[in-house]
Formats: C-alpha cells, sequence, structure tokens
C-alpha cells in the first residue's frame, strides 16, 4: 500500500479553516482526526506546541508514553502497543512520531490522505514543507472585516483592554496572510488557495477544485458537524466599530504589513514556546476511542 498523501488546511483563526477542514474529512479516502468536542476536526498543534515539550530525538516508545494522554492521539483509536511492534528504527523527533501515527492512522481506516488543520501552523510553513516533502497544503482566506469582527466575539477576553484585542488580532491576520501569501509563492505547485466567501457561494465548485488538486475523486462533500459561528442568531456583536474607527483598524493593519515578517513570527513562535509548558494541550477526551458513526471523518 502506497503512503497516503499529508493534507494541512491552513489560515488564520475564524477565516473558515474547520469548516474546510471537516468537508475534507468527510471525503471517504480521507482519515482525521475528529470528535464534536473539538468542533469536528481536531488541531494536533504540532509545530506551534508539541514539538516545544519534547524538544530532543526520543525512542516512540517514550514519546507515546506521554502523547497518548493527549486527545489528538486518543481519537486515533491506536493502541501504543500495536504501534510499537514492528518500529524499531531507533530515535526520531516529534514529526517523525506523528507521521507514523497518522499513516498509521490512515492505514486502518482504509483512507488514501490523511488531513490536519491548526491555524498556528501558518507561520511554520517553511517546516511544514520541509519535514513533509510530499505534503500538499489547502489555504483559505476570508474578508478581514469579517475575519476580525468573529476573532473578537469569540475569543473576547473579559478585561483586557479593547484597543489591545484589537491590535492583536489585526498583528495576527496581517503575520498569518503575509505567512500564507510567503508559502504560496515559494510552493506553488503544492499549494491551492480558496476564500470562504467562494466556499459559500459555489460549496461544490470550490470542493470539486479542491479535491481534483489533491487527487482525490471527486465526491459531494458535508461536514457531520455543526457549524462552528461565533453569532447566536440575532445576538448582536460585542465589538461594534463607528467609521473613524474602522479606518484606525485599517491604518493599523497597513502599518503591520510594512514590520518584517520574521519579527512578526519570531514573537509569536516565543509565546509558543512558553505556552509549551503545559502538556497535553487537550484533555477532553476521557477514554481511548474512535469518533462514533456521527462523528466519523473517515467512514
Amino acid at each position: 500500500m502506497s503512503t497516503p498523501l499529508p493534507v494541512f488546511v491552513l489560515g488564520t483563526p475564524r477565516s473558515g479553516t474547520t469548516w474546510l477542514g471537516n468537508l475534507l474529512a468527510s471525503h471517504p479516502q480521507v482519515a482525521a482526526v475528529t470528535a464534536p468536542e473539538h468542533g469536528g476536526i481536531d488541531e494536533s498543534h504540532l509545530f506551534s506546541h508539541t514539538r516545544y515539550c519534547f524538544p530532543e530525538p526520543m525512542e516512540l516508545e517514550t514519546f507515546l508514553a506521554r502523547y497518548q494522554q493527549e486527545d489528538y492521539f486518543k481519537l486515533t483509536g491506536l493502541q501504543a502497543d500495536a504501534l510499537l511492534q514492528g518500529h524499531t528504527a531507533g530515535p526520531g523527533d516529534v514529526f517523525k512520531h506523528f507521521e507514523l501515527i497518522m499513516n498509521t492512522y490512515a492505514g486502518s481506516v482504509g483512507a488514501g490522505a490523511w488531513v490536519e488543520k491548526t491555524p498556528n501552523h501558518a507561520i511554520y510553513h517553511r517546516e511544514l514543507c520541509a519535514r513533509f516533502p510530499g505534503a500538499r497544503f489547502v489555504l483559505i482566506e476570508r474578508s478581514f472585516r469579517d475575519t476580525l469582527r468573529s476573532q473578537l466575539e469569540r475569543y473576547a477576553r473579559p478585561g483586557a483592554p479593547r484597543w489591545l484585542q484589537v491590535l492583536e488580532k489585526v498583528v495576527r491576520f496581517v503575520c498569518d496572510q503575509r505567512a500564507l501569501a510567503q508559502l504560496e509563492a515559494e510552493q506553488p505547485s503544492r499549494v491551492i488557495r480558496v476564500s470562504y466567501e467562494a466556499l459559500i457561494a459555489e460549496p461544490e465548485t470550490t470542493m470539486e477544485r479542491v479535491q481534483t488538486f489533491l487527487g482525490l475523486e471527486p465526491a459531494l462533500l458535508e461536514s457531520r458537524f455543526q457549524p462552528s459561528s461565533s453569532f447566536e442568531p440575532g445576538e448582536q456583536p460585542r465589538f461594534r466599530f463607528s467609521t473613524i474607527g474602522w479606518a484606525c483598524i485599517r491604518a493599523t493593519r497597513a502599518l503591520c504589513r510594512c514590520l518584517p515578517l520574521g519579527i512578526l513570527s519570531a514573537l509569536r513562535k516565543q509565546r509558543d514556546r512558553q505556552a509549551a509548558a503545559t502538556f497535553p494541550r487537550y484533555s477532553l477526551i476521557e477514554v481511548s476511542r474512535r469518533p462514533d458513526a456521527s462523528g466519523s471523518a473517515s467512514s
């Protein structure tokens, strides 16, 4: 059996990455780690968190002893003992071990590809390309105003100054968009870009184009999970801006575009390193299991 195709969905938060990931996860030939508790497709945070928790190469057994506490591993339904059988290639880094897990998971459900989505991975795109040389990337973008409003609503921090929350989101948006544009310029044959607006207007046509790019037999894709909306029907947004307010936000966005991408990325990566003091990142799932029929993305 050939090695499964790694597929990474990339985009800034609240730009449609979960929706796009859930649609791809519904393809019969695509394996994805999913659970209702995580809104469908789970995030591995492999480059932005796990790799900082496991900075040194180690034996697979040592890695699995800790990694099996993570929801991402639990949701594959794989058993550490079974993974260890036949895999005695010596120490490896987290990327090697993660690839083994995902390839084994895809093989266990008869899939020819696996998909992962972590918005934080956008600024790690060069490492993604180097560590997964056969991977393909599906980028999604959404209008700046809608993305910002959704981020502020979903990730509002009570007590934090309004101006600081807006600044953080604007910097993140600009940094991610520039990183993804860099990826697209450097790896044009490995990247396809779609827009959130096109996915709404023409979902079948848009996803058929994505499936063709990935070499998948086109199928009608439909997410099995509830939409991850930031706004409830009839709910008024907590963050509203005047015309002058939006003008200030656009000016801030333009200023951020002038800052070196390397500096913006380095600051964010430093925050990722600091956050890596906590492991596992997610522990919402109490028992090892595969997603059930209502949540399976690979059945």
